[in-house]
């Protein structure tokens, strides 16, 4: 399944990574095992106060999902050069 990068939003559930690769973000970390911690270490969630707790988290989503952007074109452009 090719990831939709104009559709990218790593705040969305169901538009982030794992949302458009497993359906939602929650499937996601459960069929790669992950936990919280571990997918944000990974770059699925970002490591910020919640808006709860008076912060905003945009500044981080924005910058995980321009990342994100970047290396799915980046290897998305490598696989369709490695086409015949």
């Amino acid at each position: 399944m090719r990831v939709d990068v104009t559709e990218l939003d790593l705040q969305s559930t169901t538009d982030d990574l794992l949302g458009q690769i497993f359906g939602s973000h929650y499937n996601g970390i459960d069929a790669l095992g992950l936990t919280r911690e571990t997918s944000q270490s990974h770059g699925f969630y970002a490591h910020c106060m919640s808006v709860d707790h008076g912060c905003s988290c945009d500044a981080e989503y924005a910058r995980l999902t321009a990342e994100w952007a970047r290396v799915v074109t980046s290897r998305q452009a490598a696989t369709a050069v490695d086409r015949p």
